[in-house]
């Protein structure tokens, strides 16, 4: 068998780590997107190391609009204040992600910077619990959910600056999608 490992995070049951152990023996290969994501591969799901190799992601450049027509039709959609800055994150809402920290965050830059919108582009399990944060953090007004969007690149002429609120990936994909695009991360 093949695994192929993003992060360096044990998802799942316990006796998801017990599969892991008992079929690493039987690994051919695996594919980790980074040296830490090898180690893990190594000590956490116990694939012996020669048979643990480093692939990097591979990443799409998308080249960045410039602000036009297009931007301001899809700010516009979005509901977006001209002259706001536009401060964006694109990921999977699950938890452990670090999205509680991005929440609170803009609670404090709006205090210092009121025209701020922020977007949330991804879904998943967290999603409500994030909407219910932003209601208590008092930012729900600023914070636009989007969900999972077929293109989300297509966001990226908005941004003034990309946040990747990530804690245990080990290579964030769209932070390297966005620096190719020219955008602040």
């Amino acid at each position: 068998g093949v695994v192929h490992q993003h992060d360096s995070v044990a998802h799942g049951p316990w006796y998801g780590s017990l599969s892991d152990r008992l079929l690493a023996r039987l690994t051919a290969r695996a594919i980790a997107a980074s040296e830490s994501v090898r180690r893990f591969c190594i000590e956490g799901r116990a694939v012996p190391d020669e048979r643990v190799v480093v692939w990097p992601s591979a990443t799409r450049v998308w080249s960045r609009p410039v602000a036009g027509p297009g931007c301001d039709a899809l700010r516009a959609q979005l509901g977006i204040p001209e002259g706001d800055q536009i401060v964006g994150t694109v990921t999977r809402l699950a938890t452990g992600g670090g999205h509680r920290i991005l929440i609170a965050a803009a609670h404090r830059i709006l205090s210092l910077r009121p025209k701020t919108t922020f977007l949330i582009v991804g879904d998943g399990a967290e999603r409500w619990a994030l909407e219910m944060a932003a209601e208590r953090w008092e930012v729900s007004g600023r914070i636009r959910f989007l969900g999972m969007r077929e293109n989300p690149e297509e966001l990226l002429g908005l941004l003034d600056c990309l946040v990747v609120p990530a804690v245990n990936d080990a290579v964030p994909v769209i932070a390297l999608e966005a620096m190719a695009a020219g955008v602040p991360v």
